[in-house]
């Protein structure tokens, strides 16, 4: 019993880094939609390009 009364303050401060992550992870998706925006205008970006950059992250 003791064991779990002490684990339960622990999710409340894993819970509030939810918002912090959720926007490092919108942050991280804005960049790689630029980077790609602007790599589509480059002289040697074709369909080969484009499938590998979707493909790997």
């Amino acid at each position: 019993m003791d064991i779990a009364h002490r684990s339960a303050p622990m999710s409340s401060l894993a819970r509030s880094h939810d918002g912090l992550i959720t926007l490092s992870y919108v942050v991280f998706a804005a960049i790689a939609l630029v980077v790609l925006y602007f790599t589509m205008g480059a002289p040697s970006f074709d369909e080969a390009a484009l499938a590998a950059i979707n493909v790997m992250p």
